[in-house]
């Protein structure tokens, strides 16, 4: 009798047995399965990646290897994880079905598990986030995404040289290049036409609205009334002086926006005084608009327009370019883009009249 209840024992322990190895198989090949899946996936990822490419050579400039908004990015980071979930699993399965595991084996689920948990917050971060560039494009792309989602629309716009510009102005100049197609009437390009400001007539109300505007851009002169303290702000210097006017020293992210008093694009630096070096003389408002703007109150601010400018890394290197063909850096195209000088700065009053042209304290030679 107790022999047969041993070889009843011995059975019933055999059948566990079997039924367990059967479980284990069993999500052993579903395991296997996904990850194959993944693989497969990974496979596909890679092609619609090619295709997208091929179709649109300017796609690398606009996105990051890791950018999900790519369907061929999308299928690569499925892939990865069904991968690496399934083989890893399917791994783990056989490590604890081992007989006498190392110590190192034996981590290994843990790892596994480990691993997985960093994969998803890893693309978790990628897809909230800007995503990585491909590397050949000067980091430019990278900063066009962190931009409010402005993007370059050619490759070649991340391939010019703005190393001397802040990252953010940098992005700025490029999309304010690159935003602006076609080519340029230069017939009705620049021109500053008389010296003095615009004669117009103001009504007494007019008048003491724009007393209280030029004193509130007069206000907040002493933010940026030296180099320093300008291109700590992230204006950079895009000209050499012109007699009567100045340096210009411009803020590229101010550019493409509405006139704001307060917040100039261009700041006017000169020698007011020989050895003393650059001070800040006056303001440039460069204002987007498809009209002359609605700036200081009446019609004495004469504004006027710079076509077909063709920046070499943010420095003017000439003007009156058709097309940007004739450009290697950044073409302006300028026909939306409207400037007007403002003399504010207490001290360099200007008796041509707070919007003329130029400034007659400023001149070496006569200014006509």
């Amino acid at each position: 009798m107790d022999t047969l209840s041993d070889l009843d024992a011995l059975s019933d322990l055999d059948a566990g047995i079997d039924a367990d190895s059967v479980r284990t198989m069993r999500r052993l090949h579903r395991f296997v399965a996904v990850g194959m899946l993944g693989l497969l996936l990974i496979a596909a990822g890679l092609a619609v990646d090619a295709v997208l490419h091929a179709l649109d050579p300017d796609l690398a400039a606009e996105e990051g290897l890791f950018t999900i908004r790519n369907p061929g990015h999308l299928l690569l980071a499925v892939g990865i994880g069904s991968a690496a979930l399934g083989l890893g699993t399917a791994a783990s399965i056989l490590i604890e079905r081992a007989d006498n595991p190392s110590r190192f084996l034996r981590a290994g689920p843990h790892l596994v598990r480990l691993g997985l948990i960093g994969l998803v917050v890893a693309f978790g971060y990628i897809a909230a986030g800007p995503g990585f560039g491909h590397g050949h494009s000067g980091g430019i792309s990278d900063a066009l995404e962190l931009s409010d989602g402005s993007r370059l629309s050619s490759s070649a716009a991340a391939d010019v040289d703005r190393s001397r510009l802040p990252p953010q102005e940098a992005v700025a100049l490029a999309a304010l290049s690159w935003s602006r197609s076609g080519s340029v009437d230069l017939e009705s390009g620049h021109d500053h036409g008389d010296s003095e400001s615009p004669s117009a007539d103001l009504t007494p109300a007019q008048q003491e609205t724009l007393s209280v505007q030029l004193a509130a851009a007069a206000e907040v002169v002493p933010r940026f009334d030296t180099v320093e303290e300008a291109e700590a702000l992230g204006y950079v210097q895009a000209s050499n002086r012109v007699d009567g006017v100045g340096a210009h020293w411009v803020k590229w992210s101010l550019v493409d926006r509405p006139f704001d008093l307060a917040a100039p694009s261009m700041l006017l630096f000169e020698e007011v005084k020989f050895g003393e070096g650059f001070a800040l003389i006056g303001y440039s408002y460069w204002v987007a608009s498809a009209d002359e703007p609605e700036g200081f109150v009446g019609d004495t601010d004469g504004w006027h327009r710079h076509f077909g400018l063709c920046f070499e890394s943010g420095w003017l290197i000439t003007e009156n370019i058709p097309d940007r063909g004739s450009c290697a850096g950044d073409w302006i195209n300028g026909s939306d883009l409207w400037m007007l000088h403002a003399w504010i700065v207490p001290g360099l009053e200007n008796r041509y009249g707070v919007f003329a042209p130029a400034n007659p304290r400023l001149c070496e030679r006569a200014c006509t």
